[in-house]
């Protein structure tokens, strides 16, 4: 490929890159780029080893206890841009009964365990509310 293509290339890669980023910045609160950055802003510098979270999913809702380390990638090395809160995995929920009221909600498929970002509705520490969604 000659250099003129690469550049031209590059440039289409460069502005694609940044019209994506425009639209998060314009969708504001509702992005889910704002929601993962408030989440891990409310939760990176408390010293909690359990958070209660609270999932909503097709007007079910089930609150459960995971712990912060489970939830969150704190080394920046680890993350290769890529989202620094860690999927869901049940077998982290110590409680089986939560974690049997947590597959009953997010209906047991994977998708909904990975994209469980999109169903928390408050996250807390002891009584203290670190995010709760508007």
């Amino acid at each position: 490929m000659d250099t003129k293509k690469y550049l031209g290339c590059r440039l289409l890669e460069i502005e694609y890159i940044n019209q994506s980023l425009r639209k998060m910045y314009q969708e504001g609160n509702k992005s889910i780029y704002k929601k993962t950055q408030t989440i891990v802003q409310a939760i990176k510098n408390i010293n909690a080893k359990f958070l209660t979270i609270t999932l909503k999913c097709d007007n079910e809702e089930v609150t459960f206890k995971y712990r912060k380390d489970d939830m969150l990638i704190l080394n920046d090395f680890d993350l290769d841009n890529k989202n620094p809160l860690i999927s869901l995995y049940a077998v982290y929920i110590s409680n089986k009964k939560e974690r049997e009221s947590v597959d009953k909600v997010l209906k047991g498929k994977e998708e909904n365990y990975d994209n469980y970002l999109n169903f928390i509705t408050e996250i807390k520490w002891g009584k203290k509310i670190l995010y709760k969604e508007k």
